[in-house]
């Protein structure tokens, strides 16, 4: 707290409010953070896509969608928060989730 008293020259009050107002400011820009984490992760998965690299398997090789369930929930996440209806905007062209049992069905199949 002596931070913040020092920068308003000993004031208590306007040290509290310059405490809190830093505090908002930390968990604004804490979500901003990560947003771009998230947005990072769906360019990750636009790459792999781009470059033809499989989306169903995992880190050890193993038959897995689990992380790419994961983006496309943070792109309905993000689409929602656009305004739009993810059933409305992808009508009858989302296939995710068929596809996604399809590749796990096969998994268990191994």
């Amino acid at each position: 707290m002596n931070r913040f008293l020092f920068a308003v020259n000993g004031d208590p009050a306007a040290a509290i409010k310059l405490y809190q107002l830093n505090i908002q400011l930390s968990q604004n820009l804490f979500g901003n953070i990560g947003i771009f984490e998230d947005l990072n992760q769906v360019r990750k998965l636009r790459n792999r896509i781009a470059h033809h690299e499989p989306l169903c398997f995992n880190s050890d090789n193993q038959i897995s969608t689990i992380e790419t369930i994961k983006n496309y929930q943070i792109i309905i996440k993000y689409i929602e928060w656009l305004g739009y209806l993810p059933e409305k905007l992808f009508l009858e062209i989302d296939e995710v989730s068929r596809i996604n049992k399809d590749i796990i069905s096969i998994g268990r199949d191994t």
